[in-house]
């Protein structure tokens, strides 16, 4: 009984007629809402996508040029960071880079407070260097995220 009934439905259904029933517009008109609706966040997942990817390239690149330039400096002894290993200039306005240089002991890496030690700096420095970018969804013009932080060391090589 159920087998006939499903027959004469699909029947109906695919009927030879001139015009086309209620459910194939019901149909035609959820499928096309589906396929519309899709499309707004699949591109917003894209502009996401190669901004954050763009911002990484960036930074990557900032970062080297700025190891680069700190390496090819003169060791300055202490817990330093700007003006004593000046920056590279951010290829725009819309990033900033910070540098900080921490003495650590060369066994254990870790920093080493001037105050309590006498003996201070022993040749090795460890180099943070900190890439900030404008939020591209914030507001507010002054709103910087970071992008990257990087951590690489400094060796004196030559006694002074």
């Amino acid at each position: 009984m159920l087998k006939l009934r499903v027959k004469s439905f699909w029947k109906a259904l695919c009927r030879d007629a001139r015009g086309i029933t209620f459910v194939e517009i019901v149909v035609t008109l959820i499928v096309a809402g589906l396929l519309v609706g899709s499309i707004p966040p699949a591109l917003a997942a894209i502009v996401r996508a190669q901004t954050s990817t763009q911002e990484r390239r960036i930074g990557e690149v900032l970062t080297r040029s700025e190891f680069e330039y700190i390496k090819s400096q003169p060791y300055r002894w202490g817990n330093t960071s700007h003006p004593y290993y000046d920056r590279v200039p951010a290829l725009t306005e819309d990033y900033r880079v910070t540098v900080d240089a921490q003495p650590v002991y060369p066994d254990t890496y870790k920093p080493i407070l001037l105050v309590d030690d006498p003996v201070g700096d022993l040749g090795i420095q460890q180099i943070t260097i900190t890439v900030y970018g404008y939020h591209l969804l914030s507001e507010d013009p002054q709103d910087l995220k970071p992008l990257m932080t990087t951590i690489n060391y400094k060796l004196c090589r030559t006694e002074e």
